[in-house]
């Protein structure tokens, strides 16, 4: 009787597999941090909000930005134990970025190897809010795949949590899966899961908030304050730069015509669950069209190109 080596059990294992390829991919791409406090306009708010999370976490209910409450996890600075913190929030949103495609495309039999190597070159060149985005959009292909209420779950959680981030977090992670409901509506025609799906969300946001500032009755008028804020600040900073609509409209065009291309089910579906973020983005991305700016459509496009590549 042949007894199998011990090693062969492990690499036979696929959990073990995929975690140490994740684990792998996390060490050899884990970006570069610089927490140094320097002079600046930008530099001024990422001081005052890792500031008050450290020391007065309550000014926030007095406070109206474009970051929230969180907003030291993007911009972690070594001020009581923020620091610390965002690395255990960074390593916990990348983990779980290389983890969700490494599952994925387990799901559907993709070769483990192709699987990694996606992992490990898009990991490498995509930046924090392009893990947050992946992560909500993978839980929601994961929740169509096998129907488990948990990655539904994470989706809207951490697209909550990314409202108190940074605001455009949250709404692109929302207009993710808002576009997953309503095309599960259209498709199931369930209306009592589609309103326990709405009512469950948004007790976990009154919760979340009440949790971090204290006062969920508060909550109405914080959103009432911080909108005109919001798109005030996006009309006063835009720049409306020309741009050449030759190559706007060839790039819509291409967009459009993939589901004439490959009538595939699944990328009408990924299609519909990205189109409103994209142009959110597009529209984030365009206005402003600094270097900064500008690199938020081309990380969007990197991610979609991403799925498209592990999903279909």
């Amino acid at each position: 009787m042949k007894i199998p080596l011990k090693g062969s059990m492990f690499l036979s294992n696929p959990w073990f597999v995929y975690s140490s390829m994740a684990l792998f991919i996390l060490v050899f791409t884990f970006p570069g941090l610089y927490p140094i406090i320097t002079p600046g306009l930008d530099a001024s708010y990422v001081l005052a909000f890792n500031h008050l999370a450290a020391y007065d976490f309550g000014a926030f209910r007095d406070i109206i930005f474009t970051f929230g409450p969180l907003g030291f996890l993007k911009y972690p600075l070594p001020i009581g134990n923020n620091l610390e913190i965002g690395i255990i929030w960074l390593i916990i949103i990348r983990l779980a970025f290389i983890g969700m495609i490494l599952y994925t495309g387990h799901l559907l039999g993709k070769n483990r190897w192709y699987v990694f190597l996606l992992a490990l070159v898009f990991t490498n060149i995509m930046h924090y809010d392009q893990n947050i985005y992946g992560i909500i959009l993978f839980s929601l292909i994961l929740h169509k795949l096998s129907g488990k209420h948990a990655f539904l779950a994470t989706a809207f959680i951490l697209s909550i949590i990314g409202l108190f981030i940074k605001i455009n977090l949250g709404f692109i992670g929302f207009l993710f899966c808002a576009s997953y409901v309503i095309f599960d509506l259209y498709i199931h025609k369930n209306y009592k899961k589609t309103l326990v799906i709405v009512a469950l969300s948004l007790l976990a946001f009154i919760l979340i908030f009440a949790a971090l500032l204290g006062n969920p009755f508060g909550i109405f008028q914080y959103y009432a304050n911080l909108y005109p804020l919001v798109t005030g600040n996006s009309s006063a900073l835009s720049v409306y730069p020309d741009n050449n609509w030759i190559y706007m409209i060839f790039l819509f065009l291409i967009f459009l015509a993939m589901p004439l291309i490959d009538r595939n089910k699944d990328l009408y579906f990924l299609l519909i669950i990205v189109a409103l973020a994209m142009f959110a983005v597009f529209k984030y991305s365009f206005a402003r069209q600094e270097n900064v700016h500008a690199r938020h459509m081309l990380d969007f496009l990197i991610l979609f190109v991403l799925v498209l590549m592990v999903f279909p």
